[in-house]
């Protein structure tokens, strides 16, 4: 079984020359994973950033960097999808420099308008000669504002309705196994 609620934001500016582009983009996980036993309570933040000089064309940082099991002081995603946030700050490897350095991202999210959902039905799938398995999923998304900031060691990129892009969504899965 899994119940997981994610929230993207990505962020971005260009320098005064309007060569060098500086973005940010923050992808972050709350919810329940169920395998066998008692469900886990699951959180994580993903993020990427980039430098890109638009005018030679050359990637000056590609970073990326992850961060599990952040306390609901830290990470959280209503169950409605109206609103989430987020604040931690999150070791990232530049992989064009080959060197890490911290991302400090404080994100809130704000549901708007209407939530699209997809649901599927899977009633009987035959996987093996006496193994037979029965799932269901549904995803919901909606647009989102998002407000905030990301602070990199060279800029604080500062999210605004014209630098800014932002959904929050739901993944529900739910499968039973039948071994005849």
């Amino acid at each position: 079984m899994f119940d997981r609620r994610t929230a993207n934001g990505s962020v971005g500016s260009l320098d005064a020359t309007g060569c060098i582009e500086t973005s940010a983009d923050v992808v972050i996980f709350d919810g329940v994973i169920k395998v066998k036993g008692r469900p886990n309570l699951t959180s994580s933040i993903s993020v990427f950033t980039g430098v890109f000089n638009f005018c030679t064309g050359e990637t000056l940082s590609f970073a990326e960097g992850d961060l599990s099991d952040l306390p609901d002081s830290q990470l959280h995603i209503d169950n409605q999808l109206k609103s989430g946030r987020v604040e931690a700050t999150v070791t990232v490897f530049d992989f064009s420099g080959t060197s890490s350095f911290p991302v400090s991202v404080n994100f809130t999210w704000a549901g708007t308008g209407p939530i699209q959902t997809v649901s599927h039905d899977i009633s009987k799938q035959r996987v093996y000669q006496f193994f037979y398995s029965y799932s269901r999923t549904q995803s919901d998304q909606r647009s989102a504002t998002l407000s905030g900031n990301v602070a990199l060691p060279q800029a604080t990129l500062v999210a605004t309705p014209d630098n800014s892009f932002a959904t929050l969504g739901s993944f529900k899965q739910q499968q039973i196994n039948i071994e005849k």
